[in-house]
């Protein structure tokens, strides 16, 4: 089943179009998007989203949802850790939910930050909650632009296993990082018939 699929994509950036070529994306793959120019990858992922306009309309299922990881996290400085998963589920975290927030603030030592003000935050840290926001959002197509961007190798890795893990649960991922070692992980540890590679690097030249 596709679930995402484009034709014929381009994008007006500052008066200069940015052309793609034809994607068509099965539902629960994994999609790593190989690049050479930032603005392309984020544009992508930002029109997959809808965060953007663009010419000739994407295909994909209406009911599907769709959560985009921003780099610039978007979180409410003035909120708590709390405050801010809260958002994403309307101030109705379940048991359930709550399990996972506290496994997961605790697998990377920070659950005694859990009622700190996002501003109080390391950026490392600001870039963990924004993952968790993912998490808890239970969306079904996950965008992930440049997840681990301000980790260290350890945090780096334990981020990737939780990717791994996302992709084993039914979720389409598209995932993008300048790290090679993260393609080198994914290559290895995701089924061949799930992984999609997309190469962007010598498009628009």
């Amino acid at each position: 089943m596709k679930i995402i699929k484009t034709k014929n994509l381009k994008v007006n950036i500052l008066e200069k179009y940015l052309t793609y070529n034809d994607i068509n994306i099965d539902k629960w793959a994994f999609v790593y998007i190989k690049w050479c120019n930032w603005s392309w990858k984020t544009t992508l992922l930002k029109v997959l989203s809808w965060f953007i306009e663009y010419e000739w309309k994407i295909m994909k299922n209406e009911n599907i949802n769709i959560w985009y990881y921003f780099q610039d996290f978007f979180l409410i400085d003035d909120f708590t850790i709390k405050e801010n998963i809260e958002l994403v589920v309307w101030y109705n975290i379940n048991n359930g939910q709550e399990n996972i927030i506290y496994d997961f603030l605790s697998s990377f030592n920070i659950l005694s930050l859990y009622n700190i003000k996002v501003k109080h935050l390391s950026l490392w840290q600001k870039q963990i909650i924004c993952f968790l926001r993912m998490v808890v959002s239970n969306s079904e197509i996950l965008l992930f632009d440049e997840p681990s961007s301000n980790l260290d190798v350890e945090n780096r890795l334990k981020l990737n296993n939780k990717i791994l893990k996302l992709s084993s649960e039914w979720k389409t991922i598209f995932f993008t990082s300048h790290y090679s070692q993260d393609e080198e992980y994914f290559l290895k540890n995701i089924k061949d018939e799930k992984f999609v590679l997309i190469n962007i690097d010598n498009e628009n030249k």
